[in-house]
């Protein structure tokens, strides 16, 4: 299991020294209120910012480019597993951080998303995307 992040440069300037770190977990599916993932959310988020960090280095994207692609893996499933997925059996977190550096010196990015085995549908989280909300 994976998750690709897609990287494009509008800016007037490069964007070097990027790298991705990440944490790909599985949970038990949580059902009524969505507020009910805020515990399972701030937990992994957790498990994430005291884990290992392993970077996945991609090129230095120039001035207005076009997307880069990086994948992180996770486990591998098998047909059974992914039943049991899209059944709604569990579900899948993807977090992380992505860190650059360029003319502007933006923060690093967060990012934190979850898939409840509906190919259409990967579900944001609310305190853990966007410029740096490591701290949440």
């Amino acid at each position: 299991m994976g998750v690709n992040i897609f990287y494009r440069n509008d800016g007037d300037a490069d964007m070097r020294d990027e790298h991705v770190f990440g944490l790909i977990a599985r949970t038990a599916p949580k059902q009524g209120n969505p507020e009910d993932e805020r515990p399972v959310e701030d937990a992994l988020w957790d498990k994430f910012l005291r884990g290992p960090r392993k970077p996945t280095q991609i090129q230095t994207l120039p001035a207005h480019s076009m997307p880069v692609l990086v994948t992180l893996y996770g486990e591998a499933l098998d047909q059974g597993q992914i039943r049991a997925l899209h059944s709604g059996q569990f579900d899948i977190w993807f977090m992380g951080q992505i860190v650059y550096e360029d003319s502007v010196q933006e923060p690093p990015m967060d990012f934190c998303v979850h898939y409840q085995g509906d190919p259409k549908v990967v579900f944001s989280c609310s305190t853990h995307n966007g410029e740096e909300k490591s701290q949440n």
